[in-house]
């Protein structure tokens, strides 16, 4: 409905549209005459920008705050030395709503015993302590944000946190391979959108995406190597809201 607000002569029986946001992936195919649609298959996959977050924190700030270091304390009769229980942090780490229930002393005190031990992994255990103590995971996940979405305009992009001395050069192709898994459940959604619409990507006309996520250029690229000319660029983070709007306008009126 919005795209059709501002492209009237659109032309097109099957429309394909693809919402990427934040939390979900989700896919609708539509038979169109003229400003009516008929649904023939809507498919989804739990996959969204967030989760793209949380791989890019795992991938890039993880090795940099203690992942993988060792830990040496004393036993009863020797002092051992064992890697450093980072998987208790990583949930945890991941959830910036729940990552202040890490200043307890069970997650603090082996932290502070590492940094104490003045070890070959020190300056990742400060950042650690640093990004517990002062609470920055929500800082932390906007400056991803904000690569992630730099890297949609530019080949290269730096993501730099200076409360927790992190300075780190992103290319979109290092990018791409990370996420390389996640773009290949997208792939495997839409294909399985169109099975269930009993459709090749051929017989679809117009291709609809929005959500944030739908501008990762890499997306893109899928979209249109399945559909050549003919995925369209539509206002990706208020069009459903629009179409809404549109759509309850348009029934309020043939009611009066």
């Amino acid at each position: 409905m919005s795209y059709l607000a501002v492209n009237p002569g659109a032309v097109g029986e099957h429309v394909l549209t693809l919402d990427f946001g934040g939390g979900t992936l989700d896919f609708c195919v539509l038979k169109r005459s003229g400003a009516r649609f008929e649904v023939l298959t809507t498919h989804g996959v739990s996959l969204g920008g967030d989760h793209i977050d949380q791989r890019l924190f795992r991938a890039l700030l993880f090795p940099l705050l203690g992942k993988g270091e060792m830990w040496r304390r004393r036993g009863m009769d020797r002092e051992i030395e064992t890697r450093f229980p980072f998987e208790d942090y990583e949930d945890l780490l991941l959830n910036w709503a729940v990552t202040y229930t890490l200043n307890q002393n069970r997650y603090i005190t082996p932290v502070v015993d590492c940094i104490e031990q003045c070890g070959p992994g020190v300056a990742k255990f400060r950042r650690l302590y640093e990004l517990i103590r002062h609470n920055l995971s929500y800082l932390v996940f906007q400056a991803i944000k904000d690569v992630k979405a730099r890297l949609s305009d530019a080949t290269e992009a730096t993501l730099d946190i200076p409360e927790i001395d992190v300075e780190i050069v992103l290319t979109r192709a290092e990018f791409e391979s990370i996420i390389a898994d996640q773009l290949a459940q997208v792939a495997e959604s839409l294909d399985a959108t169109l099975a269930l619409a009993g459709l090749s990507h051929d017989q679809i006309d117009i291709v609809l995406r929005t959500g944030g996520s739908s501008l990762i250029p890499a997306v893109h690229r899928l979209l249109d190597e399945r559909f050549p000319q003919r995925v369209v660029d539509h206002d990706p983070f208020t069009s459903v809201a629009a179409g809404l709007a549109i759509a309850n306008y348009e029934r309020l009126e043939a009611c009066s």
